[in-house]
């Protein structure tokens, strides 16, 4: 797959996305907060504003259009570098989301 189709109204961290940045997919999203806060500056994501259905195709064309050279520079990024680092351990993963959830809960 060259690109994920992501259009969720609600999320706060979406695994589909992380799995196929780590597996060099682009993905398409929604502009929304939550994956903002996370994934907002990683290149290979392209977010559209919420219910543009519109602009959202036009953005997924656009990866598809993309050769291959381009395509693959998003993930060269060094903010997406580090961004796949610290998320290719899974406990680390698991031990930060855990965090998050007993701060929330505490």
């Amino acid at each position: 797959s060259k690109v994920l189709i992501y259009p969720s109204h609600a999320d706060s961290f979406s695994i589909s996305i992380l799995n196929s940045l780590h597996l060099k997919t682009k993905v398409v999203a929604y502009d929304i907060p939550s994956l903002r806060d996370i994934y907002g500056n990683i290149p290979a994501i392209k977010f559209v504003k919420e219910y543009d259905t519109k602009n959202m195709a036009k953005a997924i064309v656009e990866v598809l259009k993309e050769d291959e050279k381009n395509y693959f520079k998003a993930f060269e990024d060094p903010a997406t570098i580090e961004f796949l680092n610290k998320t290719s351990d899974p406990l680390m993963l698991f031990n930060a989301i855990s965090t998050i959830i007993d701060e929330a809960i505490l």
